[in-house]
C-alpha cells in the first residue's frame, strides 16, 4: 500500500516539480527579455506574469508537499539520505525568493502602476525580479542535483 502511494505522489510530485521550474525559467526569461526591450513592454509583462504566478505558487506548493509525504512513505527523516534534507532546505528557500521576493516585488509594482507611475519607475523593480529569478533558478538546480544525485538506500 505504501509503494503505491509513493508511486502516486512521486508522479504528481515530477509534475508538479517539472511545472514550477519550467513556469519559473519563462517567467524570469520573459522578464529579461522584457527589461531589455524597454519600459513600454512592462505593462504587458506584468499581464503576462500573472497568469503564471498562481501556477507557479499551486505548482511549488504542491512539489513541496508530496516531497515531504514521500520522505514520510520511507519512513521519516531518519530513513532519507543527507542530500534530500539539504534539497528540501533549499527547496524551501527558493519557494521564499519566489513568494516573498519576487512576489512581493511584483506587488510593490502593482501599487507603482495603480498610483499611475511611469514604467521607467518601474524598471529598478523589474531588474530585481530579474536578478531574483536568476537566484531562483540557481537554488533549483541546486535543489535537483542534490535530489538526484545522492545515494540510493
Amino acid at each position: 500500500m505504501v509503494d503505491s502511494i509513493y508511486l502516486i505522489t512521486r508522479t504528481i510530485h515530477f509534475i508538479a516539480m517539472a511545472l514550477w521550474i519550467g513556469f519559473g525559467i519563462y517567467a524570469g526569461l520573459d522578464a529579461r527579455t522584457s527589461i531589455a526591450a524597454g519600459p513600454s513592454n512592462f505593462p504587458a509583462l506584468r499581464e503576462r506574469q500573472r497568469r503564471v504566478g498562481p501556477i507557479m505558487g499551486a505548482s511549488g506548493f504542491l512539489t513541496l508537499i508530496t516531497g515531504i509525504v514521500m520522505i514520510f512513505c520511507r519512513g521519516g527523516f531518519a530513513h532519507v539520505s543527507h542530500s534530500i534534507h539539504a534539497g528540501l532546505l533549499t527547496g524551501i528557500i527558493a519557494s521564499g525568493v519566489g513568494a516573498l521576493g519576487v512576489g512581493g516585488t511584483w506587488s510593490k509594482i502593482d501599487k507603482m502602476m495603480a498610483d499611475g507611475k511611469s514604467a521607467e519607475d518601474m524598471a529598478p523593480l523589474l531588474r530585481r525580479i530579474s536578478m531574483l529569478s536568476k537566484v531562483f533558478q540557481t537554488l533549483w538546480l541546486i535543489t535537483l542535483l542534490l535530489m538526484v544525485f545522492r545515494p540510493i538506500p
